[in-house]
């Protein structure tokens, strides 16, 4: 979430409440989902750190929106670039390093070439699946 104020914690409910009185982490729990808002400075929050975090959970895809500045020139990332239209889709590919297995977003809805720099362009809503089976394939030739 990219501006400042944003929070997945709902205004007027306990969680809000908590951590408006000072309490650094909150744990809301329900018979089918377990949050942990922890309340700190993020500013220098990196996919390292996120990817630590996550490490014990036995995690085979790790979906991301964001961290385009951490994950441009990585290489062990499979992206998906999503783009307004062709300019924000150049300027988003501008020093960013394979895998780039396609192009979606609003670019989808207006008209425009078949692919850019040779990456694809794929409407999620229509062709998602096929998006969806790169990965899965990348993800078992990576593991074998």
């Amino acid at each position: 979430m990219h501006h400042a104020d944003a929070s997945i914690d709902q205004r007027g409910k306990d969680t809000e409440r908590h951590g408006a009185a000072g309490s650094k982490v909150i744990v809301g729990v329900s018979p089918a989902e377990l949050a942990i808002i922890k309340k700190m400075n993020m500013s220098k929050f990196t996919l390292d750190t996120l990817t630590g975090l996550l490490e014990k959970e036995g995690l085979d895809i790790l979906l991301l929106e964001g961290f385009h500045s951490q994950v441009a020139q990585r290489s062990d990332v499979i992206k998906i670039v999503t783009a307004k239209n062709e300019d924000d889709a150049k300027n988003t590919l501008e020093g960013a390093t394979q895998p780039i297995i396609a192009i979606t977003g609003r670019i989808t809805i207006q008209e425009h070439a078949n692919e850019i720099q040779g990456i694809p362009i794929v409407n999620f809503e229509r062709d998602g699946n096929l998006l969806i089976d790169q990965i899965v394939a990348r993800v078992r030739a990576g593991a074998q």
